[in-house]
């Protein structure tokens, strides 16, 4: 944008340099700026047809945008002038103008509608009033002048003799008056006077089915509220398809289901202007692309799961990679190796290493690979994916899926889109870029951060009831589909609870998609607003959302090797311990954060305030998290900017010696902040 700018500061100079006033079209503006940002290759044709695509984005947007003052088409309707023409200082020229305004207000009687980018003069400076007058044969005595602006349109044409009338309407003007604060708010960095907008809009728009009980309507109202979570995540993922020229972005299931609807919702309003890509599902988990993804079978390899699970049996490794255990039975035997045994720290255990050693357990599990790797690859370039740049998208939390489709294919950019980012564990592939909508552990601090701990009840709301992919076979016509598990309560949540949250979401998309495209918001902008709604959701949940969560069970296959039952509850006496101590109990915080969702459980419990005090505690907590960082980075910079002690002159006009290689201070996570982070498979 601000290239944008530039280009049409440069053109107005050079109008003016020319004897002409300060206009410009919106043509010169786009043929220039795409010269200057297009790469020199670009062929002439194809920088003609982006210009002309984007002037008609840009009349498409004014056209949307624009809507009908009903006092002055009175006026224009009645006027007893011989002859009516319009006058305007605009870059879009009378072709254009003419466009909107027949769109906008229908027939009106302008005999010519005179515009000063078309004629290099505008009414600003005067000179347009005497080309008109020129044009139409007026004279100055005969010619009356209407307009809103009190120099352009009032002042300025007094001076030559014209008759001029100041249009004002309170109403319009107030309008204008707040879109203008609201604009002066963004360049300042401020996007709450412009989400305000949208959250009245929300309230005043959600109607929910009558025919919903009142759970159901809740539900749906929450979700209504909800959405520019997901539009955020949606147009995201447009924008970055757009800009790697991508046809098409890649939801990955279970969630991504689920924001295909968003997608589908939102992309028939062209929120970019432009032709949408297509939304596909590719049905995929960490379990049904690790194994695939992996290069040599060694423990390097496997610190990608190890990384998050430091605690792991082999037997668990092999259902992380969903391979039958009982081939591998004699290698566990003759390596002392008990598989069901939860090794600590397994990339340095003697048995483990003595497995990962042996020919035939690598031999094993390398064609294990290999065939699923064939298959995964077939399916996935099927959807698209592996030919070209691509865009994923899932909820977050490290993007692990996204990692193993990058491995892949690593002649190929794939970027990834999601609603938040916490820390990596794994070395990122070369090939691979990651978005976050929300809170991302790259930029926010701790006390951002600590929104996204505990993140099952997110993956909840984003839940379908198509089950997990484990794998993929060969259908009866060659094709390959996913092989899916069921979990019946599981399913049941979702059919009781979150369908109508979703379709709360998927209501309110558009009422979304079209205030971001009315007010031309990037989707980054919005980040404060998914902090909020996330924060909103995680720490004060409206209780239907706890009952919903507690009653889930969750795929953990994926470093667990099975699914865990959220259920949970306190004791008395530690609810007690709670209340007595302003949630600062150490045993009644132990107990509560391993609940996976403190705030959700307490709201169940109906302990409302003592969910307030928790928050509160959990904020302290933070904000000393953070401002431990400061003091370890600002010590790690001193350390750091300190001078070696000086070398000794080196004899034979030889250079001095290099300071020495300053310390490596690393800063360690806080060991009481909870940092729990799950994912589906």
């Amino acid at each position: 944008m601000d290239a944008r700018v530039r280009v049409e500061s440069e053109i107005a100079q050079e109008k003016e340099a020319a004897g002409l006033d300060n206009e410009y079209s919106v043509e010169e503006v786009f043929e220039r700026w795409l010269a200057m940002t297009l790469r020199p290759r670009v062929p002439e044709s194809h920088r003609v047809s982006l210009a002309e695509r984007l002037v008609e984005a840009e009349v498409a947007h004014e056209v949307r945008v624009s809507y009908a003052d009903e006092r002055m088409r009175r006026i224009l309707r009645h006027h007893e002038a011989d002859r009516l023409v319009g006058l305007s200082d605009f870059y879009l020229g009378e072709r254009h103008l003419k466009r909107i305004l027949g769109e906008v207000c229908g027939a009106l009687p302008f005999e010519r509608v005179f515009v000063s980018s078309d004629c290099g003069v505008n009414k600003m400076r005067g000179r347009l009033f005497a080309h008109v007058q020129r044009e139409t044969l007026a004279e100055p005595g005969h010619h009356t002048h209407i307009g809103d602006n009190e120099w352009s349109d009032v002042k300025s044409p007094k001076r030559f003799g014209i008759r001029a009338v100041h249009y004002h309407h309170d109403e319009e003007e107030a309008k204008r008056a707040a879109h203008r604060g609201r604009l002066e708010a963004r360049r300042k960095g401020n996007f709450v006077p412009t989400a305000q907008l949208l959250r009245r809009e929300l309230r005043a728009a959600c109607t929910p089915d009558p025919a919903l009980t009142p759970e159901q309507r809740q539900l749906f109202e929450i979700g209504f509220r909800a959405a520019p979570m997901y539009v955020a995540l949606v147009l995201r993922a447009m924008q970055e398809a757009h800009s790697l020229g991508c046809p098409a972005v890649h939801y990955c299931t279970r969630e991504g289901e689920f924001f295909r609807r968003v997608h589908d919702a939102v992309a028939p309003l062209r929120p970019f202007g432009l032709d949408e890509p297509r939304a596909e599902v590719i049905e995929v988990s960490r379990v049904a692309t690790f194994l695939p993804s992996l290069g040599n079978v060694t423990t390097k390899q496997m610190m990608r799961v190890w990384g998050q699970y430091k605690e792991q049996s082999m037997a668990q490794l092999l259902k992380t990679c969903d391979v039958n255990p009982l081939p591998f039975e004699p290698i566990f035997a003759r390596n002392g190796v008990d598989p069901d045994s939860v090794v600590a720290r397994p990339w340095s255990d003697p048995g483990v290493r003595r497995m990962f050693n042996d020919p035939l357990f690598r031999r094993l599990l390398e064609r294990q690979r290999d065939r699923r790797r064939k298959m995964l690859v077939e399916y996935l370039r099927g959807k698209g994916l592996g030919s070209g740049p691509g865009v994923v998208v899932d909820i977050g939390w490290r993007g692990t899926i996204h990692d193993n489709i990058a491995h892949l294919f690593p002649r190929q950019k794939i970027a990834g889109c999601y609603l938040s980012l916490v820390q990596m564990l794994n070395e990122q592939p070369a090939n691979s870029t990651k978005h976050a909508v929300g809170p991302d552990a790259r930029l926010d601090p701790e006390a951002v951060m600590q929104i996204v701990y505990n993140v099952s009840p997110m993956e909840m709301l984003s839940n379908t009831d198509t089950g997990s992919v484990r794998g993929y076979q060969r259908r009866e016509d060659g094709t390959l589909g996913a092989v899916r598990v069921h979990d019946e309560s599981e399913d049941a949540v979702w059919r009781r609870y979150t369908r109508y949250f979703q379709d709360g979401v998927t209501a309110a998309a558009p009422i979304v998609a079209r205030w971001a495209q009315t007010f031309a918001v990037d989707p980054r902008e919005m980040k404060p607003m998914v902090i909020d709604l996330m924060r909103s959701i995680k720490t004060n949940p409206p209780r239907v959302l706890a009952e919903a969560y507690f009653s889930l069970r969750h795929n953990e296959t994926f470093g667990v090797g099975g699914f865990v039952d959220k259920s949970a509850a306190l004791s008395p006496a530690l609810l007690r311990k709670g209340e007595e101590s302003g949630a600062t109990d150490p045993e009644f915080v132990r107990a509560i954060e391993a609940t996976d969702w403190p705030q959700g459980q307490l709201r169940l419990l109906g302990h409302d305030e003592l969910c307030r005090q928790y928050n509160a505690f959990r904020e302290q907590r933070s904000r000393r998290i953070d401002e431990r960082r400061a003091r370890q980075a600002k010590k790690a910079k001193a350390s750091a900017s300190d001078p070696a002690p000086s070398a000794a002159p080196a004899s034979n006009g030889q250079q001095l010696a290099e300071p020495a290689t300053p310390p490596v201070v690393t800063i360690p996570t806080d060991t009481t902040t909870p940092n729990k982070i799950e994912a589906g498979t």
